[in-house]
């Protein structure tokens, strides 16, 4: 693309150099790369610009309802500023601390093999596929997950680690539909690391789904 009589052009208007060389695969650097990861990279990273997004827009709104005087004619631009932040669930109840997860991916075979499982191994990727499938529905790769009670803190040298968790047999949440979702959930069957509790052992989860009110 020529540059523009400003002299910036598509490149060099997003940072595409700077950009693009934000996706650096830990896997690979440590002589053990993992094919997934750069999706997950990918994946995560779009997820924090889209939140940036959304502050940006809420920001907007904030902007034009802090006056004394809302100018009517600005209610058009918060009304098309609305559209752009769709909310699918809501959080409405959690009995929990509400130590929650958003961070690490499925687990699934590539993990579990990168952890020294031989053959196969139950997970939340082949659970996730198998209830689209079990509706006739075509499986993508599983999304990031919301890894609801898992217990994720953040080392003091920036490193992840996986605790047990701090919730308690009888803990709940209750999300609520804003729009039509399909909603997968799958009780982790990790038994490696204290995802589901010090002892390693993977445990039962029940739901209901609720009437409307």
């Amino acid at each position: 693309m020529t540059r523009s009589a400003a002299g910036l052009n598509y490149r060099d208007y997003l940072q595409l150099d700077t950009l693009l060389a934000c996706q650096q695969c830990e896997s690979a650097r440590h002589g053990r790369p993992a094919h997934d990861e750069m999706l997950f990279i990918i994946v995560h990273q779009t997820y924090e610009l889209w939140f940036k997004q959304i502050l940006f827009e809420l920001d907007h709104m904030q902007g034009v309802f802090a006056g004394d005087v809302v100018d009517d004619r600005a209610i058009g631009s918060v009304v098309h500023t609305l559209g752009r932040i769709g909310e699918i669930l809501r959080l409405v109840e959690d009995t929990s601390p509400g130590v929650h997860d958003t961070l690490i991916p499925c687990c699934d075979l590539v993990r579990y093999g990168q952890l020294g499982i031989k053959g196969h191994h139950a997970s939340c990727a082949e659970n996730f596929s198998q209830a689209l499938r079990a509706l006739a529905l075509e499986a993508p790769p599983p999304p990031a997950p919301l890894n609801l009670f898992m217990n994720v803190p953040i080392k003091a040298n920036g490193a992840l680690a996986v605790a047990p968790p701090d919730s308690k047999p009888g803990d709940y949440i209750i999300l609520e539909a804003q729009t039509d979702c399909l909603v997968v959930l799958s009780a982790c069957p990790h038994d490696i690391f204290p995802v589901n509790g010090a002892d390693c052992t993977p445990k039962d989860v029940a739901y209901r789904v609720l009437p409307s009110a």
